[in-house]
């Protein structure tokens, strides 16, 4: 049986999506958490299959709840399942243990988001572009030795 935790401080919002995955997952047990503060208590009491995370909360917000699961335990699969589309979260959610990505769209989404969850690396495609666009503006070293790639090495066009 999978257990997954929906955390989300919106209370209708919560209680619709606790009811979606439960009927995409029937045999899951699923339930709520109201804030970060809630969903590390409830990490902490018994371990998820999968934690689905909301960014914005009041207390300690989404990125902070997931770096606090994630360090006292390390296998937690954490999602982040926001409406917030910009790469400094992305790369904040992912450096805080985030397994995946998701900007919400609860319409057709839910039940593929939840399913490769448990067994995928669900990563939008909108947080995916951002993560490249990032990439494609961002200078990174190179590895300390390495001055070039050798002319045999080299594509030929």
């Amino acid at each position: 049986m999978d257990s997954i935790l929906v955390v989300e401080d919106e209370d209708d919002l919560r209680a619709l999506m606790v009811d979606l995955v439960h009927r995409e997952v029937p045999r899951a047990e699923v339930r709520g958490a109201a804030s970060g503060e809630e969903a590390v208590a409830a990490c902490d009491e018994e371990t998820w299959d999968l934690v689905l995370m909301d960014i914005r909360m009041p207390g300690i917000g989404g990125v902070e709840a997931t770096k606090r699961i994630v360090a006292r335990h390390p296998d937690a699969r954490v999602v982040m399942m926001t409406s917030v589309k910009d790469s400094r979260t992305v790369r904040l959610s992912v450096a805080a243990g985030a397994k995946g990505y998701v900007v919400k769209g609860l319409s057709g989404q839910l039940e593929a988001v939840v399913h490769r969850a448990l067994g995928d690396v669900p990563v939008s495609s909108e947080a995916l572009d951002m993560l490249m666009e990032h990439a494609r503006r961002t200078t990174y070293p190179l590895t300390p030795g390495f001055t070039s790639v050798p002319a045999s090495a080299r594509c030929s066009g």
